[in-house]
């Protein structure tokens, strides 16, 4: 996380720095403003997820601090930084704009994290909303004048001569023509509409209220139509009915777009509440792996041989459950993160060292033999992280498949400007028909009761290698095992 400070005492300064930096990793990247015009100078030049920012600048105080900020970036998140007593000022902030505040000198370490990233996701979660109100607010433009240009039926019933009068979009709404009959109109509605159609004429009728109602009608192709009908009854001076009448659209196209709206945006919701689950899920994971990891390399103290089975087990089954974790993560990453692959030079050799040790409990544990020839030279073109997966993706498929006492092969060699990776397995093979379907999503082969998992694996490896301009297929070996061929592109400085 980039994150812009913007605070004039460097004593301060320093000590949030080093709150930041207490612990290790390289997670934030601090730099330092004492100014709002450097701030601000900073802003047009750099790209950073977060502003820490002191009201009581040089050349700026108070509220006006964060209003200038906002007028100009409006959709970076602010993060205020508060003295003691000046806690109603970080209050104000919020209020007019800032995503929340600090009293310096107070928080944790982890408080400042929880809150920097708090602040991060409160601002995307508003401007989300901001986007979504204005999409909402042109569709809704959009629809009013799409009713006013659009052709209107209109009829009238002349109750006392029991007359109908209606115009030629009436015909059209009901497939009818010649609807000019109250029996006629009513033929035309869906049979499990009729009744409320009635029940809806006759409170008119009593002039209880006016009507305005949805239902359905039947064309004599037998296909459904929506329509709504808005009408009301006219009566006389005693009371008595006169007439009735009404205007009618239909509405079946605008009911099919809410509903896929609808159906968009569930959809949606579900993708991001399973990304944030699987997210949640990974980190105690990778705690349990590394205890699991401590604990088989003897730091707790000596443990029997059929201990160390069980570790292996219990890590073997946390590695699998990492693999579909972060193949849900890199599926919802594919849908909504235009570029969040960090395509640069890599080495094929650290891409297989990678992927057989984060294979490598999983593979004994199926008791099978891996073997890895790599007779590739130089560096490729692609996303180390993504290459590694693609690959883990492919070694835990070959452990479900493969049986006991089986062999996995992971081959990387030149070939002109590409470099080929293949992966077989001595396993049941996968039959010609399905050798293209196993690369949709949510597609699991049929032919082995051992096949687990979400079907995701195989559709992300090839969205993955294709995002980097790389390849995957799946070849035809007959009955000898699976075996898949990755080709990706050589870095441009070796292609001679």
């Amino acid at each position: 996380m980039k994150i812009l400070l913007v605070e004039d005492s460097p004593a301060d300064a320093d000590i949030f720095c080093e709150q930041l930096q207490y612990g290790g990793g390289d997670e934030f990247e601090v730099l330092w403003a004492d100014k709002l015009a450097d701030a601000l100078r900073r802003l047009d030049q750099e790209s950073f997820d977060v502003v820490l920012l002191d009201l009581n600048l040089p050349d700026s105080n108070g509220i006006k601090t964060l209003e200038k900020l906002r007028s100009l970036y409006p959709a970076m998140p602010v993060l205020i930084l508060t003295g003691l007593d000046d806690a109603h000022i970080g209050i104000e902030s919020v209020k007019n704009g800032a995503q929340d505040y600090l009293v310096k000198g107070q928080p944790s370490r982890d408080s400042i994290i929880r809150s920097l990233h708090y602040a991060v996701e409160r601002k995307r979660l508003e401007m989300l909303n901001s986007e979504s109100a204005r999409k909402a607010s042109e569709s809704e433009a959009a629809l009013r004048l799409a009713l006013k240009a659009a052709n209107t039926g209109f009829w009238s019933w002349d109750i006392v001569n029991n007359k109908h009068e209606t115009n030629t979009e009436i015909g059209r709404i009901f497939d009818e023509p010649e609807c000019h009959s109250f029996d006629t109109f009513m033929q035309r509605i869906h049979l499990q509409d009729v009744e409320l159609v009635r029940g809806v004429i006759k409170q008119c009728l009593e002039g209880k209220e006016d009507f305005d109602l949805q239902f359905r009608v039947q064309w004599r192709d037998k296909s459904i139509h929506w329509v709504r009908a808005m009408g009301m009854t006219v009566f006389n001076q005693t009371g008595k009915a006169e007439k009735m009448t009404g205007i009618l659209h239909d509405v079946t196209k605008q009911l099919t777009q809410q509903a896929e709206d609808k159906k968009i945006a569930i959809l949606q919701q579900q993708s991001e509440f399973t990304a944030v689950l699987a997210h949640d899920l990974k980190g105690p994971i990778l705690g349990s792996q590394r205890l699991l990891q401590l604990m088989r390399e003897g730091k707790f103290g000596p443990y029997s041989e059929r201990f160390g089975e069980a570790f292996d087990q219990l890590f073997g089954c946390n590695q699998s459950l990492l693999i579909l974790i972060h193949n849900v993560l890199d599926r919802y990453r594919l849908s909504s993160e235009e570029n969040f692959l960090c395509v640069q030079r890599v080495e094929m050799t650290k891409i297989l060292e990678a992927a057989v040790n984060e294979t490598e409990i999983l593979v004994r544990n199926s008791k099978l033999n891996l073997i890895v020839d790599d007779r590739s030279s130089g560096a490729i073109y692609g996303d180390a992280l993504a290459m590694t997966r693609v690959l883990c993706n492919l070694i835990g498929n070959a452990t479900r498949y493969t049986p006991p006492g089986g062999t996995i092969e992971l081959c990387a060699y030149n070939d002109g400007e590409k470099v080929i990776l293949e992966v077989t397995d001595s396993g049941s093979g996968i039959p010609p028909d399905q050798q293209e379907q196993i690369f949709e999503r949510f597609y699991r082969g049929h032919n082995n009761a051992r096949a687990d998992g979400l079907g995701l694996g195989l559709y992300l490896c090839r969205q993955l290698l294709e995002r980097q301009s790389g390849a995957i297929y799946c070849l035809n070996t007959g009955e000898r095992g699976a075996a898949f061929r990755i080709e990706m592109p050589l870095a441009q400085s070796q292609v001679a």
